[in-house]
């Protein structure tokens, strides 16, 4: 469902409207680091930067459900010495290219940085997908704090969350075909 857009797409100015950002999407090639975990990109970036110079640019990576949604979510990539963007982070399902939007203004202090998410479709499954995610992941931040990196068996209210987003991603296979 989730995979790196082909092209670009309107609501990335949604996108770059409400980050408050300047800067336009790349597409920026992944090739990983052998000893490299998958979401594992602040880590990944530091000893490539440690091992081979140049620096850490930090952003959203950007992915869509075509025709359904789109998320941005907090990424960082390498800069080499003479200027290249590369990702070095492997990629649980593969993905050979990232579409990324850089944000001067982030920083990372080991802190969860929310998710942000657009409908691609003026549909209410979708409205409501979104919306559930998003409380989803206010509510994750509530219970478990924005330092909480682990595993965690969801329970009460967010277990009630996790189920409904669940059902409505089922809902919304139908609607994507």
């Amino acid at each position: 469902m989730l995979t790196t857009p082909k092209n670009m797409f309107p609501q990335l100015t949604e996108f770059r409207t409400r980050l408050k950002l300047n800067s336009d999407a790349v597409f920026v090639p992944v090739l990983p680091r052998t000893d490299s975990v998958p979401d594992n990109c602040t880590e990944d970036v530091e000893r490539q930067v440690a091992e081979c110079g140049g620096e850490a640019v930090l952003g959203w990576m950007i992915w869509a459900w075509p025709g359904i949604m789109a998320e941005a979510v907090f990424h960082s990539i390498w800069r080499s010495p003479d200027g290249a963007l590369l990702d070095v982070n492997r990629k649980a399902d593969g993905e050979d290219r990232v579409l990324f939007l850089p944000d001067p203004k982030l920083t990372y202090t080991n802190e969860r940085i929310p998710t942000v998410r657009v409908a691609l479709r003026d549909h209410p499954l979708v409205q409501e997908f979104v919306h559930t995610a998003d409380e989803f992941d206010a509510e994750f931040a509530a219970q478990y704090g924005r330092h909480f990196l682990g595993a965690v068996t969801l329970r009460g209210h967010l277990l009630e969350l996790d189920q409904r987003k669940n059902e409505l991603e089922a809902r919304l296979l139908f609607l994507a075909r």
